[in-house]
């Protein structure tokens, strides 16, 4: 029994009759918009727990002149005072601590807009309760001022961003309008505002910002309503602009919209998840520049620690101004073998509180909810690695992984293991990717056997043939033919390494297939401006019937409604890049049925990985539903897939398996 449970479990059992507790809590210190406000709480009979209990949830700091513990306002009020089982009566609250909190919640800026103001070209229809979800969250979005457009994929996440700043420019809200996206984003973004606020913006009105012009301000010559750039970009220009300042960009920023009022945008949010990464960092201090602030994303997160940043983007209050590490603490328990500050276990009772208290403040839908969308067949397809070169090679290369891991310590750690498991999926994926790489993974020296059995291993890769030993193949080419052959249809094949796909593409030349990666080049244009084109090509193009393309660098942005059938040659490892991609296909302007393949290698790490992605892809789609009970909840957190969420989860492998 750990210390906090035995904590629980003592007060649990103290009769409330007896307890003579009591807390006075007052504010301490000046509160500001840039720091959290603290409190001082005196405690006087107290347990010798209870204070091991609130240092459970944030640090507690003892203040011997005042008699009392000092801690953040909200952790107190909603963590600490509740759990530590006292009586209401005997708990004091001062008038300064609850005016803070008044205080400090954040208040919308302007009446909601009249509807008729909204659009100038028609949203979507949806369907029953929400047959004007874009209208509504659009609304919403304008009479919070800050808000997170959590609409899935394919439900016109950009016409809401395009419609919210056609209003706020009109209405002389807003000067300027910093949008950050992807790259596959970069020109689909600008297109899409121009279409759906023609009377507010046309080309001269929009700057794509990039490393040869990343001076954007009016300071720099440039003066444009709205700028539009990469997340990586975003880095860029905030290294620019402290180097050009010779302080921080936050405060550059804040200085030079002293007078005039931003809006920042963060297109597939999602990007903005790693609070501590440099692009986490640069759009978090844009926010504090900006008076309004938007975030959209079909995918808000896959693990609950990125919600963190996504709240604290909207508004810092969300978070109730914690850093990061408070939050943590707040959430979930600390410290693992490992190290202390790494997460042990969430507390989902916990982590609801924040996305509960944050509700208003988003809107969450998911297509099939507000859409009425064909439907969209979902197939596993279970393939046994048969005796042959692949499962052979797929045996020696664990086999030697392995062995190098245990090395002298004749020891075998899961750490080490699972820091394998990208690697050894590869000779599932595709064992070439090893034959071009042996230099990574080759043993020339040390124990005898290992390095015999290298050697066996790269004569075997050197005679593997990709078309005649991969196990997938024959499936992959059965379904072409029942689709594109005998059907007519249009397919993309997914992938994630340039290499398979390039190995794809000469096994389906009859279908003049496109192919696109992130090492594909064309003499005369940008990376972003030849995803463009080909995509360009499949769509107007009929004799090319085939896309091949990767789902790290092809997932966002884009619609590929020409094409209805897609199969994942080998699956991503993060819930982003697969959910992302897949709905390309199945999204509004979708006219025929949509047919997903996932080709599986059964009882391997293949299939593991499958699993792990479908069990972020069921926190997704529910963590953030209110109405889910919290035992679901704490099920999902603790990676089992709920009674009702595995049960349809079930009947929907059960038709893609009927119908294979």
């Amino acid at each position: 029994m750990t210390i906090f449970e035995q904590v629980e479990k003592d007060l649990a059992e103290r009769v409330y009759s007896e307890t003579t507790c009591n807390i006075e809590m007052h504010t301490t210190g000046n509160p500001s918009k840039a720091k959290p406000p603290k409190v001082l709480m005196r405690l006087s009979g107290f347990h010798p727990y209870h204070i091991e209990l609130m240092k459970k949830y944030g640090d507690v700091t003892f203040k011997p002149a005042e008699k009392g513990y000092v801690i953040n306002l909200w952790v107190a009020m909603h963590f600490i005072v509740p759990n530590l089982r006292i009586p209401e009566m005997n708990i004091y609250v001062a008038r300064e601590v609850k005016d803070v909190l008044a205080q400090w919640k954040p208040q919308a800026d302007f009446r909601p807009p009249k509807k008729e103001d909204l659009w100038v070209v028609p949203p979507l229809q949806g369907k029953p309760p929400h047959e004007h979800f874009q209208e509504e969250t659009i609304t919403q979005a304008l009479k919070k001022g800050s808000y997170g457009i959590f609409l899935k994929q394919g439900t016109g996440k950009s016409y809401v961003i395009a419609n919210a700043l056609r209003h706020l420019f009109r209405k002389g809200m807003i000067h300027h309008a910093w949008i950050c996206t992807p790259g596959t984003g970069l020109l689909d973004i600008k297109r899409k505002i121009i279409q759906f606020a023609p009377d507010t913006f046309d080309e001269d009105d929009i700057l794509l910002v990039t490393k040869n012009n990343r001076d954007c301000l009016p300071t720099g010559g440039i003066d444009k309503k709205v700028l539009v750039m990469t997340y990586s970009t975003l880095r860029l220009v905030r290294k620019h602009y402290e180097t050009q300042s010779k302080g921080t960009f936050s405060g550059y920023l804040q200085r030079y919209f002293r007078d005039t009022k931003l809006a920042a945008v963060m297109d597939e949010g999602h990007n903005i998840a790693n609070s501590t990464s440099l692009q986490g960092k640069a759009a978090e201090e844009l926010s504090r520049a900006a008076q309004y602030r938007f975030l959209s994303t079909g995918t808000p997160a896959d693990k609950p620690i990125k919600y963190y940043a996504l709240l604290k983007f909207i508004d810092p209050y969300l978070v109730r101004y914690l850093s990061f590490t408070d939050w943590k603490k707040c959430v979930a328990d600390m410290g693992t073998a490992f190290s202390r500050y790494a997460i042990g276990e969430y507390r989902p009772e916990d982590l609801r509180y924040f996305l509960e208290g944050a509700s208003d403040w988003y809107t969450n839908l998911q297509d099939e909810d507000c859409l009425e969308l064909p439907p969209h067949y979902k197939k596993d397809v279970p393939i046994l690695l048969e005796e042959g070169k692949q499962l052979k090679l797929y045996e020696m290369f664990t086999t030697l992984q392995l062995s190098v891991i245990k090395g002298d310590a004749q020891a075998l750690y899961p750490r080490q293991v699972l820091n394998k498991f990208p690697y050894l999926l590869l000779a599932l994926d595709n064992p070439e990717i090893l034959a071009k790489h042996e230099h990574t993974w080759r043993v020339e020296e040390g124990d005898e056997d290992v390095v015999k059995l290298s050697n066996q291993l790269n004569t075997a890769l050197s005679k593997f043939k990709f078309e005649k030993d991969h196990e997938k193949i024959s499936y992959l080419k059965e379904i072409v033919e029942e689709h594109v052959d005998d059907r007519g249809e249009k397919m993309v094949i997914w992938t994630g390494h340039p290499m398979t796909a390039d190995s794809l593409s000469p096994l389906f030349s009859k279908y003049n297939p496109l192919v696109i990666h992130g090492q594909s080049k064309q003499k005369g244009l940008s990376t972003d401006e030849l995803k463009d084109s080909i995509v360009q090509q499949f769509r107007t193009q009929d004799k090319h019937q085939i896309l091949i393309a990767s789902y790290l660098v092809l997932d966002t942005a884009l619609d590929i409604t020409e094409a209805n059938v897609q199969v994942y040659f080998d699956m991503p490892y993060a819930l982003i890049n697969f959910d992302q991609s897949s709905k390309r296909l199945h999204r509004a302007g979708q006219e025929k049925p949509v047919t997903s393949y996932y080709l599986i290698f059964a009882d391997t790490i293949d299939e593991v990985r499958y699993q792990v992605v479908m069990k972020k892809k069921a926190l997704d789609t529910s963590a953030l539903d209110a109405s889910m009970p919290l035992e679901d909840w704490k099920q999902l957190f603790s990676g089992r897939l709920p009674e009702r969420l595995s049960m349809s989860t079930g009947a929907a492998l059960e038709e893609g398996m009927a119908t294979w």
